[in-house]
This record gives structure tokens, sequence and C-alpha cells, in this order.
């Protein structure tokens, strides 16, 4: 007998943002010491999701066997210097201690500060949205102060 055709598809998937968690959870207790700012210039831009988000993206593609493919899942975009300002404000801290380049390469390695936190990665959840899919979340500024409530 032959096995039914697999789902085959490629999930790329931004920076979850979720409180305490993965990369946001790093990125936390420098703006809570009141350390945080912007990494190298802050033009790059950043491409992230809410955890929510993310999680649902996935029972919809999984929900949808035709789907198949690279799928980005993107909530959002937004330079770093505006996400770094973003993050500082919903824990009520301020953003001016910048991570220049230099340090990052020295601290990391010059690839890996590059490829990590350096490099912009504009992409969009397209293939996602035209199969139906909602985002939620798609304010970075409502994200983030409904994440720090307390």
């Amino acid at each position: 007998a032959l096995l039914p055709e697999a789902q085959c598809v490629f999930l790329r998937i931004g920076v979850v943002l979720a409180a305490g968690r993965g990369a946001l959870g790093k990125m936390e207790l420098p703006f809570r010491l009141g350390l945080g700012g912007r990494l190298g210039r802050g033009t790059q831009f950043m491409s992230w999701t809410s955890l929510a988000d993310a999680v649902a993206a996935i029972v919809h593609i999984l929900d949808r066997p035709a789907l198949h493919g690279p799928f980005n899942i993107v909530g959002g975009r937004a330079r770093q210097i505006d996400f770094a300002t973003e993050l500082a404000s919903a824990l009520w801290r301020p953003c001016f201690v910048p991570a220049p380049s230099f340090a990052l390469h020295a601290l990391l390695g010059e690839s890996m500060a590059n490829d990590l936190l350096l490099k912009s990665v504009n992409v969009k959840g397209t293939r996602l949205e035209e199969s139906g899919f909602t985002w939620r979340d798609t304010d970075l500024r409502a994200l983030m102060q409904s994440i720090y409530r307390e």
C-alpha cells in the first residue's frame, strides 16, 4: 500500500516575544538594570511574533494539509532602536546605553554578532496571511505593554 503524501513545510520564525523567555528573556536584564539601548547602529530590522501568534500559526498550518513549502511566522517588524525603545518603555526604564558593534564583535565574535544581532531581518508572513491566517498581535507597543503589565 502507498503511504499518503506527507505535508512538508519549512517554518521560519521571527523573534518570539514572551516575558522571561527566549530572546526577550535575554534582553530583559540590561533593560531592567537601566542599561538597555540600541545594538550597533540600531537601524537593522527585527522581525518578531508573539508566542500566542506563533502557536496559532503552527496550528493553522497543521490544520491545512494542502499547505506546503516555506512560511514566515512573523507578526511584525521594527527597527532595532524602536524595539529597544518599546521594551524599555514597557519596563519603565530608560533606553540610552548603546551596545556598539565593535563591543558585540569582541563579546560574541564578528560572525555571531552580525548573524544574531546586527543584520537586518525584514520579512513578512505574507504566505501565511494569504492562507487565511490573521495575526492577533501586530502592534509592538501594545504587545510589550501586555507582556509586562503587572
